[in-house]
């Protein structure tokens, strides 16, 4: 059996949006770091690069190097199994040298001989200029008015505790400090190209001369793209920023209210520009497959083909499991059978176009996902939820006085409404 190996627990520290360490940013239930029973703060590391012999770490690499999978690997797992690639095979790949060395001073207690933090994941708590449907408070401070409006509950102390991290920016400067082999910053929110300690960050790494040494990662809705963000990128190794779209046009908007799809795709055209001249800068989409953005599917993959030459046309499609009665599970059969028809007749007659290009090997691998999930969502059937997605869907654009999502599409729910 091949062990299954994973970089992130020998390289790599991660934050929660309210600054507490987990093992990754992907893991379910059980990836929160605990010592003596109690959750870490970055904040509180002494030194940051020997927490990674803290008895969590070294308990996941001795059950790793046993052949057993920790049960918040299951993700990856599960992703692997059905042909795809995960983040922990991504990793594995980008960080192969790495990886061997740190297995070659590993013991079999899990003790790691001089650790090194190479990877830097800050979640940088709710603070967003959108709040996406899918989303919640914990992730988004502006949907704590929404979600009061419509009486949905939410853990308010929990979110209190989100927004009152990442304040103290001396603390968190002096903790990079600590990091003489930081090879890669990711950024999560929220919206990480909004939050105040971002800038901060950044000029930090540059006043330490770190910064031509470091790669930079972003997820990002880039509805708002600041002169002064791309201006020092130019200071760093690399950039990689994941675009989350969903949709073209309104249904973007729609999703991702009050997201501007104007704004967005100047943004775009505006770091293609800046890649072109000379920014090392990789672009790509990340796109949550979901009831609200299977639909338009066929016109996003239209509306992407342009950027053919720029980066994967193909989005890296994640699939929404919760809230489960927004997953396109909850869609009726024949809307799902449809759909899928439609989208694979398109894929179909489109193949040669879709895939052609610098980016084939990526297009082709994102394009299988998307095959994949559209056969999962017919198979798992959760049609009696569909009640809940339309009451949740009407609910929330009253409250936003927006046109409603079965409005955009009246021949494909036409009948399913009025019968529920």
């Amino acid at each position: 059996m091949t062990q299954f190996l994973c970089a992130y627990p020998w390289l790599q520290l991660s934050t929660e949006s309210e600054e507490s360490l987990r093992v990754c940013c992907y893991g379910e239930s059980g990836k929160v770091v605990l010592d003596n029973n109690k959750t870490v703060k970055l904040s509180s590391l002494k030194d940051p690069n020997d927490f990674l012999n803290n008895s969590f770490y070294k308990d996941i690499r001795k059950s790793m190097l046993n052949n057993e999978i920790p049960s918040f690997c299951k993700g990856c797992e599960k992703l692997e199994l059905n042909g795809g690639e995960s983040p922990r095979t991504i990793m594995n790949n980008v960080y192969k040298d790495k990886l061997s060395e740190s297995l070659r001073l590993t013991r079999e207690d899990g003790y790691l001989e001089s650790p090194k933090v190479n990877i830097l994941e800050l979640t940088l708590g709710n603070v967003c200029n959108l709040k996406c449907r899918m989303c919640s408070p914990f992730f988004s401070n502006l949907l704590k008015s929404d979600f009061n409006k419509l009486n949905i509950s939410y853990d308010e102390k929990a979110v209190f505790e989100i927004e009152s991290s990442f304040k103290d920016i001396e603390t968190l400067k002096e903790t990079i400090s600590k990091l003489d082999s930081l090879e890669l910053l990711s950024f999560l929110g929220g919206e990480p190209l909004i939050h105040p300690l971002h800038l901060d960050i950044l000029k930090h790494l540059v006043e330490t001369k770190k910064s031509n040494s470091i790669e930079l990662r972003y997820n990002s809705n880039l509805v708002t793209l600041d002169k002064r963000v791309t201006e020092i990128w130019k200071e760093f190794k690399k950039v990689k920023l994941s675009v989350s779209l969903e949709a073209s046009g309104s249904l973007n908007d729609y999703i991702r209210y009050p997201s501007s799809f104007e704004e967005v795709s100047k943004n775009i055209n505006s770091l293609i520009n800046l890649r072109n001249n000379g920014v090392p800068l990789d672009l790509s989409i990340t796109s949550v497959f979901q009831a609200y953005s299977v639909p338009g599917t066929i016109d996003f993959l239209k509306w992407l083909s342009q950027y053919k030459d720029d980066f994967p046309i193909i989005p890296h499609f994640i699939y929404l499991d919760f809230p489960h009665y927004l997953s396109a599970e909850v869609l009726p059969q024949s809307i799902k059978v449809q759909l899928a028809r439609e989208i694979n007749d398109f894929v179909n007659s489109n193949k040669a176009d879709l895939l052609s290009g610098k980016f084939k090997m990526e297009n082709e691998k994102n394009l299988n996902i998307l095959l994949h999930f559209l056969e999962m969502y017919i198979d798992k059937g959760k049609e009696q939820f569909f009640m809940d997605f339309t009451v949740f869907t009407k609910k929330l654009d009253k409250i936003r006085d927006v046109e409603g999502f079965f409005e955009r599409y009246p021949d494909l729910f036409g009948g399913q409404i009025e019968r529920s």
